[in-house]
């Protein structure tokens, strides 16, 4: 897969409503868990913040994918209109 269909599929995909809402989802129910543990599981805090900063991170992940695509295409337009720039002044 290139950087540019990885970016594409990324941004589908972060872009998607179920996407959202699984996410939105699964935070919400990993922050209830963590409000509702007991104060002495550390083990279980743990785990669950570990969860979130999991969670925390495939986001962040596609939107650096997401962000990658968006550089790509603009230095691919610069490239562009550097090329046509150059054809319209040099003979």
């Amino acid at each position: 897969m290139t950087p540019l269909e990885r970016g594409e599929r990324a941004k589908a995909f972060f872009d998607d409503p179920i996407m959202k809402s699984a996410y939105a989802d699964f935070r919400g129910l990993i922050i209830s868990r963590l409000e509702s543990v007991n104060s002495g599981d550390i083990d279980a805090q743990h785990e669950l913040v570990i969860q979130l900063q999991v969670l925390h991170g495939l986001r962040a992940k596609l939107i650096q994918y997401e962000t990658e695509l968006t550089v790509d295409m603009a230095q691919q337009r610069d490239r562009e209109f550097i090329a046509r720039a150059k054809k319209s002044f040099i003979p």
